[in-house]
């Protein structure tokens, strides 16, 4: 178990944090607001970035099913066009 004394920097530490948090507080509202609306925007940026992504994997999965219900005669001629810039062979 560590000594009293071991704990004293950490209590010091702690306690003149808690006298200058007002002052913090005060002086640092405009910065502190930055960095909260910066974290909101980044938040939203992120969110629909990944809602978009769910979007595009939801689409591969629903031509993938629409494959699989054509049958195996749809699924290879599928796999065997790889080329985006043209129509697939029929």
């Amino acid at each position: 178990m560590p000594a009293f004394r071991d704990w004293i920097p950490g209590l010091l530490i702690g306690a003149v944090g808690a006298a200058l948090m007002p002052v913090a507080l005060k002086h640092g509202r405009p910065v502190i607001k930055t960095i909260i609306k910066t974290g909101i925007l980044v938040t939203d940026s992120v969110m629909e970035s990944l809602a978009e992504a769910g979007e595009q994997f939801s689409d591969l999965v629903a031509e993938a099913r629409a494959e699989l219900a054509e049958g195996p005669a749809a699924e290879a001629a599928g796999a065997a066009y790889t080329d985006k810039t043209s129509e697939p062979p029929m």
